[in-house]
């Protein structure tokens, strides 16, 4: 089961998440990884900042905020040990699928046409989302991915929290394409950005019959503010194939049944 180390906006603060991770490292690695989600430059790097991405102890892979990444810049980043992965897709990172959608959504700009050369720009596209869809598997039933990783939450996240629950304002003002897609997006992890503190939801079922997973929303906050680099396990998703003759298998099988009944309902299946 990889273990992956998870961070909110870095925003050019890359000495520090880099103690984060070393320390991390010590105490718990080793892991396999590092993603980033949000603002990961804060800008145009100059050289000083582009040679402090070299003390990176393990790879780091991020997908922009409300940032551009042009070609040339994600050569030189790559180069660092600290890869864009791009604009939107899926692909595998350290044995899982992961998938990613880098920008945030603008109304007016979400029915334009991505850049020819596959750059970044700070919002993305309808056709955007339709990549990540495609490559992520969406309109399979077995297909998904183990990592989502975005910089905007999905509209309608918060459907199924009750009234009074403190996270409902937290979950607010998400992206109505993000929301739209995670209805047949299949995912185990998503990450995205929290705009304060960081929170997480409880599980949710996505996925039907034999495809059915469970399903968890984390945000994380800015470096700077508690709980922005975070630990997980991550098993890669694989269809239950439990024996159910055998002791084993049964009893695999009922925890899994019930782990599925206490997860919540997909919110935005339930909002829609």
């Amino acid at each position: 089961m990889p273990k992956i180390l998870v961070s909110g906006p870095v925003r050019g603060q890359f000495h520090q998440l880099f103690a984060a991770v070393a320390k991390a490292e010590a105490k718990s690695g080793p892991f396999a990884a590092c993603f980033c989600v949000g603002d990961f430059l804060d800008g145009e790097p100059d050289a000083e900042r582009l040679a402090a991405l070299d003390a990176s102890p393990i790879p780091v892979y991020y997908v922009s905020g409300r940032e551009s990444v042009g070609d040339d810049l994600a050569s030189r980043l790559a180069a660092k040990n600290a890869r864009w992965l791009g604009r939107a897709g899926c692909e595998d990172v350290a044995g899982l699928r992961v998938g990613f959608l880098g920008g945030a959504h603008d109304a007016e700009k979400f029915d334009g046409e991505a850049p020819d050369d596959g750059s970044d720009s700070p919002a993305y596209c309808r056709d955007d989302v339709e990549a990540l869809l495609i490559a992520a598997g969406a309109y399979r039933s077995d297909g998904g991915c183990d990592v989502l990783l975005t910089h905007d939450l999905p509209e309608h996240c918060g459907a199924t929290l009750k009234e009074g629950d403190a996270r409902r304002e937290c979950t607010e003002g998400g992206s109505p394409p993000l929301g739209e897609a995670l209805r047949d997006l299949k995912v185990s992890y998503h990450f995205a950005a929290s705009r304060g503190e960081g929170w997480s939801l409880e599980p949710y079922r996505c996925g039907v019959g034999g495809f059915l997973r469970l399903a968890r929303l984390h945000a994380l906050p800015a470096r700077g503010r508690p709980k922005a680099l975070r630990a997980f396990s991550v098993d890669a998703w694989a269809p239950a194939t439990d024996d159910i003759d055998t002791e084993d298998g049964a009893r695999a099988a009922a925890l899994r049944a019930q782990e599925l009944r206490a997860a919540s309902a997909n919110p935005y299946v339930f909002a829609a």
